[in-house]
């Protein structure tokens, strides 16, 4: 039970209370009786509530009176800002790339710039470059100044500065960096040479390793005077042939600028600019006449605004001071973020100042407000400038023209084309921006996209086009098709997109990219050549002359039979390669194909044809509409090594092969397969061995194996029929390598006894054979040993051991004609012949002294053999016999001399 008293605290009812919640129903109506010690202590409370409440309201009433006695100090920065917390980088702000960007400046220190910029102008214009950076931004310098010895292709070697790019994140560091120019280069002071290569060298080394391998973009300015020297020339060959090509494949571009009246080098500093897809400025063609500030610090705020990602802000055209004060108005919009406001003055003694709309003046610097100032120039950076009409006032005397950049809360991005390579003129391309809020884009009518593409090659030679971007699919990306004529000027062009609202130009994106008179692939239509779409027919063949003709080899000889066309369904489209509208012939193409509805790359063949034409081959399994991606590179002197990349449509209709051209492949076919056996037929006659040595038969003589008259010798160049020698049929002779000789019996094998027997159907040595007649009365050898062995010779002529077989037999078998050697040896006996038979035609000598051909001689002694053979006996008169053996031994006597003689 728990007990109430009025001394007791209400803290300590509760507690006793806590521990038994099952009696705490009684607290209500006992804590009744206690009403009036209730209402003493909300009483004692209330007194102590009000007091403080007081005491809160004085102090809310003291913050709100200081406030409002800060508020002007504070107002220059806009309130309601949106998406400003993450550019908040002053200065340097960088819209829509956080990557940072690296830009290595060559200042030229030579001795000329004594005429073209005696007041050192050029070096403002590099500490206003290096003013505007901040994170993420890295400058290095490199000066342009040698005394003409060593260096790369002992062209000279620049001073060495030591000025690696380093990050502009500080005050400190872009002070470290302006003060190092002036002692480096001895307050801007002229000097010596122009090494420009080793200068461009340096600067290439530099980006090499501040890019950090791509991690960091990275551009060059290049400020000079004049040409390379010394070896002019050379320096310039080499920085085309060596250093361009290496920037452009890293996308570093030069952007170069050219100080003095002499415009004899301006060709050379518009190629590296264009080469490289870079901007050329001239102070010639600046917005003042002379050497000014107005002229050349605008150039490298261009150059800032292009590399760096800022738009454009409100401009102040080149005014004249007359002492007093000078004001202008300039207007700020909803979406800026960051504003640097730069005033270039030609009068150092000139003061400058801008009012915000909330009447505080700047400077003194103030909150999210920083001011940077020079002899020539005064910055001032505004992190999320109050909206509304500012005020720039200045006094002095002489000119002033302000310039100023800007962040938005939007980012737009140029998606299209890209800065890497080359377009052609006259080809069209996609310019396409993409608009977004913090990562959202941004579609719909409250935002309109315009742009503009102008030539930067050259201040001399204007080409402005307009261009209107549009959101077809309400994604937020607009493009538009730009064609710019093959009659424009060829070098960098830039594009510049802006994006507007109905009261302000919110922002602007920019690039530059390079267009030039470039080869151009274009197929041949209907009507000669023509960048649209053409239509081909691809003719599909049977499949046995689809498998033949795909093998290597075969291919290889498929024009014939298929007309031209391959041998798979593939889609043969002809092209010519173009510049300036005519043909030109020293173009390499190279291409994919794409069919419509698939991603995946098809390999294209491409076919030079001369004079610039070529064709194209693509297999093509299916109907429908295929996109050819074509590249094509011409002389270095049109193209500097780069490639020109277009797109062509064209619609393939597969067709079946007609009844002509299938009976034309299959002819071809059939006579290629009769020359192929014909070859294989003349390889095999020509390394088989060739009949050699002789059979003798006793009583008889010998008879020679080469002389047996063989019809069949192209088609079996191995075997002798005994039919063919003379004798009975019934056996067959086979030759191999090294002088073997294997025979077998044939079907008339009965004339024959092989050891008593008959003759084996099947190949044995003929070394080892004892054959004879049925009759016995003659028995036969066979005498080979890699040729005829005589009693007299201790080795063997070419003729006798074989090699004669090889080479000069093969040409007696085909022409019909005889080495020398042999011809002599058997003149006797065998030159004095009426013809001379061979493998293609005979070839006819002259009897002498009326004595018969030796192939006359021997069908005699065959056909008196045949006679004898028919009365049934084998011997020859004496007569017969004798003169054939005298003739046969003197030939082998004389030939074994001759070689006698040759050893």
């Amino acid at each position: 039970m728990i007990f109430l008293s009025p001394k007791r605290p209400l803290v300590r009812i509760f507690k006793q209370c806590m521990p038994k919640p099952v009696l705490c129903w009684e607290l209500p109506m006992r804590y009744l009786g206690y009403q009036g010690y209730l209402t003493k202590v909300i009483l004692r409370r209330a007194r102590t509530l009000a007091t403080l409440g007081a005491i809160l309201a004085l102090a809310c009433g003291s913050f709100a009176v200081v406030v409002a006695a800060l508020l002007p100090e504070v107002s220059v920065i806009h309130a309601a800002a949106p998406a400003a917390d993450a550019l908040h980088r002053h200065p340097g702000v960088r819209s829509g790339d956080s990557s940072g960007h690296v830009t290595v400046i060559i200042l030229d220190m030579s001795g000329s710039m004594a005429q073209n910029d005696p007041e050192g102008l050029r070096c403002t214009a590099a500490n206003a470059y290096i003013d505007l950076s901040g994170p993420g931004d890295f400058v290095g310098i490199v000066g342009l100044d040698g005394n003409g010895s060593g260096g790369p292709h002992n062209f000279g070697a620049t001073v060495d500065y030591g000025l690696a790019p380093r990050e502009m994140a500080t005050i400190n560091a872009r002070e470290g960096l302006r003060n190092a120019i002036l002692q480096k280069s001895n307050q801007c002071r002229p000097d010596s040479d122009t090494p420009t290569y080793d200068a461009l060298s340096k600067a290439l080394a530099m980006l090499s390793t501040a890019t950090k391998g791509g991690t960091y973009t990275g551009s060059v300015i290049l400020l000079t005077d004049g040409v390379p020297y010394p070896d002019t020339n050379g320096q310039i060959n080499a920085i085309q042939q060596d250093l361009l090509p290496t920037f452009k494949s890293h996308d570093w571009p030069i952007d170069t600028i050219a100080l003095g009246s002499d415009q004899s080098f301006h060709p050379f500093l518009s190629g590296v600019a264009s080469a490289t897809s870079g901007s050329f400025y001239d102070d010639g063609h600046g917005v003042v006449v002379g050497v000014s500030p107005l002229n050349i610090t605008p150039f490298f705020l261009d150059i800032f605004r292009l590399r760096n990602g800022r738009s454009p802000g409100p401009t102040i055209a080149p005014t004249e001071l007359s002492g007093g004060v000078t004001a202008r108005n300039f207007s700020v919009g909803q979406y800026v973020t960051h504003l640097d406001v730069i005033v270039v003055k030609n009068n150092p003694a000139t003061k400058v100042s801008i009012l915000a709309p909330n009447g505080q003046r700047i400077p003194p610097p103030a909150a999210g407000a920083f001011v940077s100032t020079d002899p020539h120039y005064a910055i001032m950076s505004l992190d999320t400038p109050q909206e509304g009409a500012w005020e720039l006032d200045v006094s002095g005397t002489g000119l002033f023209l302000m310039d100023s950049l800007k962040v938005s809360a939007l980012t737009l991005a140029l998606n299209s084309p890209s800065t890497q390579g080359a377009l052609a003129l006259g080809e069209p391309f996609t310019v396409s921006a993409e608009l977004s809020n913090q990562g959202v884009p941004v579609s719909g009518g409250h935002f309109s996209l315009s742009g503009t593409i102008s030539f930067v090659g050259d201040p001399t030679t204007t080409f402005t086009q307009d261009i209107l971007l549009t959101d077809q699919g309400g994604s937020g990306t607009y493009s538009a098709p730009v064609t710019i004529p093959i009659t424009a000027p060829t070098g960098s062009y830039q594009i510049a997109a802006r994006a507007h609202s109905a009261s302000e130009d919110v922002l602007t994106a920019q690039i530059v990219i390079r267009l030039d008179l470039f080869p151009s692939a274009l197929l041949i239509g209907q009507h000669g050549p023509t960048p649209g779409s053409v239509t081909v027919a691809a003719t599909e063949w049977d499949k046995p002359l689809q498998l033949l003709y795909s093998l290597p080899i075969a291919a290889f000889f498929s024009s014939w039979p298929l007309g031209g066309l391959p041998a798979q369904p593939s889609a043969v489209v002809r092209g010519q390669v173009e510049l300036g509208g005519k043909p030109y012939g020293d173009a390499t193409v190279a291409g994919t194909a794409t069919r419509q509805g698939t991603t995946s790359r098809i390999p294209v063949t491409v076919v030079n044809d001369g004079g610039g034409a070529f064709h194209l081959i693509f297999p093509s399994d299916a109907d429908g509409t295929y996109t050819l991606a074509l590249t094509s590179e011409g002389a270095y002197n049109i193209s500097h090594g780069d490639l020109t990349h277009v797109t062509r449509l064209a619609d393939v209709t597969l067709i079946p092969n007609t009844t002509a051209q299938r009976l034309h492949a299959y002819l071809v076919t059939l006579a290629y397969l009769l020359i192929l056996a014909l070859l294989l037929l003349l390889v095999r006659y020509i390394v088989a061995p060739k009949p050699r040595g002789a059979i003798i038969s006793t009583p008889g003589g010998a008879d020679e194996f080469a002389r047996a008259r063989r019809p069949q010798a192209f088609f079996s160049p191995s075997t002798v029929d005994s039919a063919q020698m003379g004798l009975d049929p019934g056996l067959r002779f086979r030759f191999r390598r090294g002088g073997r000789v294997l025979v077998r019996g044939t079907a008339a094998r009965e004339n024959y006894r092989q050891a008593g027997g008959d003759v084996p159907l099947t190949w044995f040595s003929a070394a080892n054979a004892e054959l004879s007649s049925s009759d016995g009365r003659v028995r036969y050898s066979v005498e080979a040993d890699g040729g005829r062995t005589t009693s007299g010779s201790a080795g063997s002529s070419d003729l006798e051991d074989g090699r004669y077989d090889a080479r000069g037999e093969l040409v007696k078998r085909i022409f019909g004609s005889r080495p020398s050697a042999l011809r002599d040896a058997d003149k006797e006996a065998d030159s004095r012949s009426g013809h001379r038979r061979g493998l293609l035609f005979r070839r006819r000598q002259p009897y002498e002294n009326g004595e018969e051909d030796d192939e006359t001689g021997y069908r005699d002694s065959r056909s008196a053999r045949a006679s004898r053979s028919a009365a049934g006996g084998r011997s020859r008169p004496d007569r017969d016999d004798d003169d054939l053996d005298a003739r046969y031994n003197r030939s082998r006597q004389r030939r074994s001399r001759e070689r006698d003689d040759d050893w």
